[in-house]
């Protein structure tokens, strides 16, 4: 069985690198694919807040009648064969400062 360890500081450092990352490939991507201005902007926002909310868990999803939770972790590094977690993720609530930030506003 996996260690889960619990350590909010080091989960948040991470989950912040995830977001970040997330909004970054969005912008490129659609970048690439020739959106431009207002648009890449909302866009970028939309997608990356929808994915975040997704894999926080913030948005009810359902399979076979059942409620479908994801838990985010991440691999530690520190102790091989463990995890790193938070009992859940909120980087959703960071994504709107992280667009911002990656449109230099």
């Amino acid at each position: 069985m996996v260690e889960v360890v619990e350590d909010s500081s080091k989960f948040d450092e991470l989950q912040l690198f995830l977001a970040r990352e997330i909004v970054s490939a969005i912008k490129t991507y659609l970048e690439r694919a020739g959106v431009e201005g207002d648009k890449l902007y909302d866009a970028t926002q939309e997608i990356a807040f929808s994915i975040a909310a997704t894999i926080d868990g913030s948005s009810i999803m359902t399979h076979k009648d059942q409620r479908v939770i994801p838990v985010l972790t991440f691999e530690n590094s520190e102790n091989p064969g463990s995890l790193i977690g938070a009992g859940g993720s909120w980087m959703h609530e960071y994504i709107g400062g992280f667009v911002d930030e990656a449109f230099g506003i």
